[in-house]
């Protein structure tokens, strides 16, 4: 969490604020905290422990949700951002947004050197007021270390996991969650020494300037043309698309040997170098081991299957001058592109030495085949859960009529 608080805020004042905001931030006390960005290993740890609990989860009361489904502790007004939460039985959402759950029953947060005292600490002490909460769960992400919180009355049992062979077993949600799974893909570089900072709008940097300045950010950017962007916030729905599709990737992944592949969600970069582009990608799919850029492990080279969620903010660049941008990766077969305010998806596909747009469907009992990867994306899948905003009123004097 960030050091230095904004003006104080109601908490109303404070979600009308985030669900336009750039990026995270958590509110305690009247104040909003920009929250910490994740690293490669962040990311890899939140996707395998997503990725395993949503596979035994399947055909339960249950729910696991990854990264961004912000909970609302009641009791002391706190709004924050579990890494990994799971709802069992009827969500509590806070208001009729569906964006803040009011009843997590366990909760993973992965640990990093700004934030493992309050995860450990002032955040806990938070959480245990949560009546529905029976399980917190700390991750270290530079070794292997799970440490878990398990409520017994009016106490908390900590008992701590730290061999690959060892397993985690979850008595409420009857899942076991294995540390050598957990931790898969997981590497432990040294940190950078120091960082620059973004020094303004106009600024040009280097490529090396922006990696410096990324890897100690506390929310992602993207890199183009010399220049630095604020990556935009993303709605539920992007959230649920995101994770429904890594979660089917994943599936569909179990099983295979590490070089015929990965998944990855969300917080990878990805470096396009013909076109001077580093990135974010909603979901990646890799189908051979992958290429990392240098020794911090958290840029890849080698996208196979890219997917990104439109948002209005993002569409147009998305379809456009991203895409084209993305075409110069000489690893890249597919680019699907899925509406998030309505059931759309488009599957562009290089074939033949030309990309080409194979499938564009609307329809829920479709599916789109990727055969780069092996796997199959079944639209209702994709869409499960998803709640899609009502349409704004049309301007009086504005409606269509039958001529």
């Amino acid at each position: 969490m960030a050091t230095a608080p904004q003006p104080h805020y109601t908490p109303e004042e404070y979600l009308a604020l985030e669900r336009t905001a750039g990026y995270k931030s958590e509110y305690i006390n009247g104040e909003i905290y920009p929250m910490v960005g994740g690293t490669h290993q962040h990311t890899a740890l939140v996707y395998n422990i997503g990725g395993q609990l949503h596979t035994q989860l399947q055909g339960r009361s249950c729910d696991a949700y990854i990264g961004e489904m912000r909970v609302r502790v009641s009791a002391t007004g706190m709004y924050t951002y579990p890494d990994v939460v799971v709802v069992c039985g009827e969500e509590q959402m806070a208001d009729e947004h569906n964006d803040t759950v009011l009843n997590p029953t366990v909760i993973f947060e992965v640990l990093s050197p700004s934030t493992a005292l309050y995860d450990r600490g002032d955040k806990f002490a938070h959480y245990q007021s949560l009546e529905s909460l029976t399980d917190y769960v700390l991750v270290a992400q530079d070794r292997v270390r799970v440490e878990h919180f398990a409520r017994q009355g009016d106490a908390w049992l900590l008992t701590v996991a730290n061999n690959l062979s060892d397993g985690l077993y979850l008595a409420a949600i009857d899942c076991t969650l294995p540390l050598a799974k957990a931790y898969l893909y997981v590497d432990f570089p040294d940190p950078p020494a120091r960082a620059l900072r973004i020094r303004g709008p106009h600024h040009r940097y280097t490529p090396e300037e922006y990696l410096e300045i990324e890897r100690a950010a506390e929310y992602k950017n993207e890199y183009r043309a010399g220049r630095i962007f604020p990556w935009p916030r993303v709605s539920l729905q992007h959230i649920t698309i995101t994770m429904n599709i890594g979660m089917i990737l994943h599936t569909q992944f179990e099983g295979r040997p590490r070089d015929a592949g990965e998944v990855l969600v969300s917080m990878m970069r990805i470096h396009v170098p013909e076109a001077g582009l580093y990135t974010y990608p909603d979901v990646i799919a890799i189908d051979e081991r992958s290429q990392l850029e240098d020794e911090y492990h958290d840029t890849l080279l080698n996208p196979t299957v890219l997917f990104e969620v439109l948002s209005p903010a993002t569409e147009a660049y998305d379809q456009g001058e991203k895409f084209l941008s993305y075409q110069r990766l000489d690893s890249l077969t597919d680019y699907v592109l899925v509406d998030q305010n309505r059931v759309l998806v488009e599957h562009y596909g290089l074939r033949n030495g030309k990309w080409t747009l194979i499938t564009e469907t609307r329809d829920l009992g479709a599916s789109i085949y990727l055969p780069a990867i092996d796997c199959t994306l079944p639209l209702a899948e994709i869409y499960k859960k998803v709640q899609f905003p009502d349409p704004p009123p049309a301007p009086p004097g504005h409606g269509r009529t039958a001529g």
